[in-house]
């Protein structure tokens, strides 16, 4: 079983769409750095806290040792502590990031550290037979227009249109 490090924008897009249950699913371990998961609003976090009691979904508490050796590592300026300490943890565990965001995605590309996104996420709910083609070609649009990470990239928008029309055949 694949162990998964979690950005918060994926919680907040399975909020949205209300794929929580569906993503727990999923033959993998999910974790999150715990300064991460309390990035998302409080009413987010309450439809977490049966996979969290369930130890369906793992939070890491960074410690200082962790925290030392974050700010040593050579990340970019521009990724906040959140993100160091999930780039971090993902290493450490030897863990696949799961992040929508491009710079989180591009950093785990370029440092051997596994990585996929949305499309992957649904592709993988599809494959395990989580949900029906009819429940993502209803659910992955809704998820696009709900984040605003996602206007204005063509490359994505061109592979969500693929996927839709790959599924309605």
């Amino acid at each position: 079983m694949k162990l998964f490090i979690c950005d918060p924008c994926i919680f907040i897009d399975l909020c949205h769409v209300d794929l929580i249950s569906s993503f727990f699913l999923l033959n993998a371990e999910i974790h999150v750095v715990e300064d991460t998961f309390y990035e998302i609003t409080e009413a987010h976090q309450a439809r977490y806290e049966t996979f969290i009691n369930s130890g369906r979904l793992k939070l890491h508490c960074v410690s200082s040792e962790d925290r030392i050796a974050i700010c040593q590592a050579d990340y970019p300026v521009c990724f906040s502590q959140r993100d160091k300490a999930s780039l971090y943890m993902a290493d450490r565990l030897d863990a696949v990031v799961l992040s929508v965001e491009k710079h989180i995605r591009a950093y785990a590309g370029k440092h051997a550290i596994d990585d996929h996104g949305l499309l992957w996420l649904f592709d993988n709910l599809l494959l395990q037979s989580i949900f029906s083609k009819q429940t993502a070609i209803e659910k992955l649009p809704l998820c696009i227009m709900s984040n605003r990470l996602y206007s204005g990239n063509s490359k994505l928008m061109t592979a969500v249109n693929q996927r839709l029309e790959q599924w309605r055949l």
